[in-house]
């Protein structure tokens, strides 16, 4: 038999039911707002294939310092804060606002009567979209990461025209320690006319350190510029080496499908620290495996999600 509407039997029942609805509640939405470990896209080249949950805004920022030799000259580049803003918008999606930074180059000639030249200058944003798209039993994942560049840099540090980039993002783990990482895609490049350049990309996506340097040393030479195809690849090994604490090892590069553009590749290693769930830093260097890449390249970078 129910209890009488008004009895004390009904009040005790109905507020065992709310607080019961409420438990359930909150324990949900604690199991929906839970974000887990900080997943970042840096430092290395390849991009997760994992989002930033909903309802959540990661940052991440970086500092590169590359040198490149040739017989003539030297360049040395130091580039940052390296921005990347990415907010969950829930159901495996997230949006991006990228930053290429402010580059500052130096450049000694070692000819004679040669002399040192400095430049610097503020590198293009990019707008960008990534789509978990699938999902397989053991952790493997797919996703589509698509963008733009936004011409926003000085003169000399700057493409000039919107890019759009579009790439294949798979994860997949091997055990608890260890899991592989690949990017493949397609990116427009912007270019001046004649100039062989080494790999660039979208700013803020992808190959994040030494581009910015050749664009502005070569930016000035014309000002024809020509859009130009190109398919960069990425294959990453991330180790878990203690409960904070991860590395990896990567070959990267991109190859010319146009014919002013050369092929890039190189390869890098890093290590990562997580201070706590939502903060991690980070650290890397790498060289170039042929004449078009930059030499070699360290950097160090720091990323957050909010709310911590």
């Amino acid at each position: 038999m129910s209890p009488r509407t008004g009895s004390p039997d009904h009040h005790i029942a109905r507020r065992l039911g709310a607080a019961t609805l409420l438990a359930l509640f909150g324990a949900a939405s604690a199991v929906a707002q839970e974000p887990g470990s900080i997943i970042t896209d840096r430092p290395d080249q390849t991009e997760s294939s994992f989002s930033v949950p909903g309802g959540f805004v990661q940052v991440e920022l970086g500092w590169t310092y590359a040198l490149e030799e040739t017989s003539s000259n030297e360049i040395r580049t130091h580039s940052l804060p390296q921005a990347l803003v990415r907010v969950g918008l829930g159901g495996g999606v997230e949006a991006r606002a990228g930053f290429s930074g402010f580059v500052s180059e130096d450049e000694s000639f070692g000819s004679v009567g040669g002399a040192d030249a400095e430049r610097s200058g503020a590198g293009d944003a990019s707008l960008a979209v990534k789509v978990e798209v699938a999902r397989w039993s053991g952790g493997a994942q797919l996703a589509l990461l698509g963008g733009i560049t936004v011409p926003i840099g000085e003169e000399g540090f700057s493409s000039e025209r919107v890019d759009p980039s579009i790439k294949v993002l798979f994860s997949n783990p091997v055990g608890e320690r260890v899991s592989f990482g690949y990017n493949v895609g397609l990116v427009w490049v912007t270019e001046p006319v004649g100039v062989v350049l080494d790999n660039r990309v979208p700013a803020g996506e992808g190959l994040r350190r030494t581009s910015a340097a050749r664009t502005a040393r070569v930016g000035s030479l014309s000002s024809h510029l020509d859009t130009q195809l190109q398919l960069p690849y990425t294959f990453s090994i991330g180790l878990s080496l203690a409960e904070r604490l991860g590395a990896f090892v990567e070959s990267f590069g991109a190859f010319g499908l146009s014919d002013e553009r050369s092929d890039v590749h190189s390869l890098d290693g890093g290590f990562v620290f997580g201070l706590s769930d939502g903060v991690q830093l980070d650290t890397s260097a790498g060289v170039g495996l042929n004449e078009a890449a930059a030499d070699w390249f360290i950097g160090a970078g720091f990323s957050v999600r909010l709310p911590r």
